[in-house]
């Protein structure tokens, strides 16, 4: 059922690269990730998570999320940043 909205409430994981902000409320923003594949039989065109503006989630910086999703319509997968880690904290580079 491709370009439909498909209700979900899995939790996944994200690798990717922030490239902007929007904000949702006086304490969440709207985040939008570069993503470009196939997710469950659908291809992808990006990612939109709502998450706490406390995350200090910054543009063109990478991260790992775990991510609650809440639906996938016309290329874009929605959720809910449950956790995230910028992908640099994530190893020591020494």
């Amino acid at each position: 059922m491709k370009n439909a909205l498909h209700l979900v409430m899995k939790n996944i994981i994200i690798v990717s690269k922030c490239i902007r902000i929007t904000p949702y409320s006086s304490d969440e923003n709207y985040y939008y990730f570069h993503f470009k594949g196939v997710f469950a039989g659908d291809l992808l065109k990006e990612v939109i998570l709502r998450g706490r503006k406390e995350f200090s989630i910054e543009k063109a910086e990478e991260y790992l999320i775990y991510v609650q999703m809440t639906a996938l319509e016309k290329g874009t997968l929605w959720g809910k940043i449950v956790k995230i880690k910028p992908l640099s904290a994530c190893w020591d580079r020494t």
